[in-house]
């Protein structure tokens, strides 16, 4: 008899939840107002751990933005399928963040820093698809080490449970993405590649 309330509240829970995230993210938010924001917030570890998300956030979008224009751009196969996966794997990550952040009023950015906007302009830039491939591969590269290597100086160093097992689920993705970066990068700098042109 009990049963049917408590589902029925649940539901209604995850419905607010979505539609309060949704509402966050329609608000146009900087990285740097989001620095400032938690800055002025939070004290010692949370301070911290609220302005890594904040990167975490920035470096993610940037990664998912990037891989945004594989669709077109790619002109391996190898680099579309790849970019189709980090989006996906991106995309669950911000979405998991974004709901960790709403429960520690942890504001994040909704655009990536200026930065790295500059990074992305660049790159949409480029005309030559083959070039393309390099130049997303080698940023793509950098973004997920670093990723990776603030997850794993979290795991070491943070305290925050809710935090650690957003990072664990993540971190190995963040790894695995690392590798396949490298193993596309090692075919396509061999001395005669075989590099089949993905089909538009």
């Amino acid at each position: 008899m009990m049963i049917k309330p408590y589902i029925t509240i649940t539901r209604e829970v995850i419905r607010m939840l979505i539609i309060i995230t949704l509402f966050s993210a329609c608000k146009s938010i900087s990285y740097e107002s989001a620095r400032h924001s938690n800055e002025d917030k939070f004290y010692g570890d949370k301070e911290t751990n609220a302005l890594m998300l904040v990167d975490m956030k920035n470096l993610s979008q940037l990664a998912e933005d990037l891989s945004g224009l594989t669709e077109e751009k790619a002109y391996t196969k190898d680099v579309y399928d790849f970019g189709l996966s980090a989006i996906k794997d991106h995309k669950k990550f911000q979405s998991q963040m974004s709901i960790l952040a709403l429960k520690k009023r942890i504001k994040l950015p909704s655009s990536v820093k200026k930065e790295n906007q500059e990074i992305y302009r660049g790159i949409h830039k480029v005309s030559d698809r083959k070039t393309f491939d390099r130049m997303y591969l080698e940023e793509m590269k950098k973004i997920q080490q670093t990723l990776a290597d603030m997850s794993d100086q979290f795991l070491e160093e943070g305290q925050d449970t809710q935090i650690r097992n957003l990072i664990t689920k993540h971190s190995g993705a963040f790894k695995s993405e690392i590798k396949r970066i490298e193993t596309i990068q090692e075919y396509m700098e061999k001395p005669t590649p075989e590099i089949t042109s993905r089909e538009k």
